[in-house]
């Protein structure tokens, strides 16, 4: 996407929308996004990315070894700015990932997203209205609420001009959200099966809790995060419940913190995918109450594509180095020495099409170091699934799309 086309397409964005997204986010922060531009856009816009794509080889068949459909490699940033981290140490940069580079794995599975977002910004799936409500009303019969009123938002109006952007394909008729008010909450399913709580009036926590997203102790976080999961605990079906608190610092050297919840596995691949897929993340306001309560289940529309064999840190470190990443960081990786940590992720943005395992190379920018010596820490991207199975491959070239 390019300047002009951003702008053109800000200009469509109706005004109500822009309010309502202000609105949110004055109250949840996006913890691990670094805004490197002065544009505020909504649901309908991307950030642009740093990235080109090696054209998909003709000669290559659809079908790589062992029968497993072959892989496309397509990346978009789900964000304006880009995806930084900022510490004084890589050791100040958290998430409690349960993946650690001595596990054995030999292969991951990859899904087909069925809930992909399209240019139109909206997220559709086969999953029907009916579905949608009735997720809504259990999560409000578990908060023990009672449900006032639930409408369907169509795509509508988003799939006429000037709404339309070019390439856009969804059913003016297709949902893309589920409402339920409540008097205490409003409760919102996805097409794709996220839930959304947003408490009319903010929860207030026992006195002797600190919930905040900033500048809060890891005893402290750990408390808080037990005694919600405990309270909300008719909210999910974990076993063992796991807590994932992430960490790093705003520029003003405030500790932000995120507080999310998976359930644990003594099955290594069982861990990783509800790690990174099945999780439950409550969310504090600006004076320590709970204002929302975020439940994900994203594998609900993804078909599985099959188990693919997986690269090592060493090969997945060879590719970062010959530029073959993908990146949200508006510069080119500085060196092997700039590298501070690596782990393995799924990205499971709405606006991938297929899901598959990355590892995640954070990286010192030394551009970026500020004067009270936080450092930022840009986060690269490469396939995790093994060459053989991919149709492209991306490569840095230094501009931007």
């Amino acid at each position: 996407m390019r300047g002009k086309d951003l702008l053109d397409i800000i200009a469509l964005i109706d005004d109500d929308l822009i309010e309502k997204t202000a609105v949110i986010e004055k109250k949840k922060k996006n913890i691990g996004w670094i805004k490197w531009c002065a544009v505020a856009a909504c649901f309908a816009l991307t950030a642009f990315t740093v990235v080109k794509f090696l054209k998909p080889d003709p000669n290559r068949k659809n079908i790589g070894p062992g029968g497993l459909p072959m892989l496309t490699i397509a990346y978009e940033a789900d964000g304006m700015g880009f995806e930084g981290y900022q510490g004084y140490d890589i050791s100040d940069i958290e998430n409690q990932n349960p993946w650690t580079d001595d596990l054995q794995i030999k292969t991951l599975p990859v899904y087909k997203n069925t809930a992909y977002t399209d240019a139109s910004g909206l997220t559709v799936s086969d999953i029907s209205g009916e579905e949608l409500e009735k997720r809504a009303r259990s999560v409000a019969a578990a908060l023990d609420l009672e449900v006032l009123k639930v409408s369907y938002s169509k795509v509508g109006k988003y799939n006429k001009p000037p709404y339309r952007p070019p390439g856009s394909t969804l059913d003016s008729n297709a949902i893309y959200e589920v409402n339920a008010r409540c008097k205490e909450a409003e409760i919102t399913v996805l097409a794709n099966c996220d839930v959304r709580v947003e408490f009319t009036k903010t929860i207030k926590l026992p006195e002797d809790y600190n919930f905040t997203h900033d500048n809060i102790s890891d005893e402290d976080a750990e408390r808080v995060t037990s005694y919600l999961l405990e309270r909300f605990s008719k909210l999910h079906s974990f076993t063992k419940p796991q807590k994932a608190l992430s960490k790093n610092y705003d520029y003003y050297g405030n500790i932000l913190r995120t507080y999310e919840v998976y359930d644990m596995s003594d099955d290594i691949e069982e861990k990783i995918l509800n790690y990174n897929f099945r999780k439950i993340e409550f969310s504090p306001d600006s004076q320590g109450d709970l204002w929302r309560i975020d439940i994900h289940d994203i594998l609900t529309c993804a078909d599985k594509l099959g188990d693919y064999p997986v690269i090592t840190i060493k090969e997945a470190t060879e590719l970062l180095l010959n530029g073959n990443y993908v990146t949200s960081v508006p510069e080119k990786m500085p060196g092997e020495k700039f590298i501070g940590k690596v782990e393995l992720v799924y990205l499971t943005g709405n606006i991938n099409e297929t899901f598959l395992p990355y590892y995640r190379f954070l990286v010192e920018l030394p551009n970026m170091q500020l004067d009270n010596g936080l450092k930022t820490y840009g986060a690269y991207y490469v396939p995790a699934v093994s060459k053989e199975y991919l149709l492209n491959m991306p490569i840095y070239d230094g501009s931007f799309n």
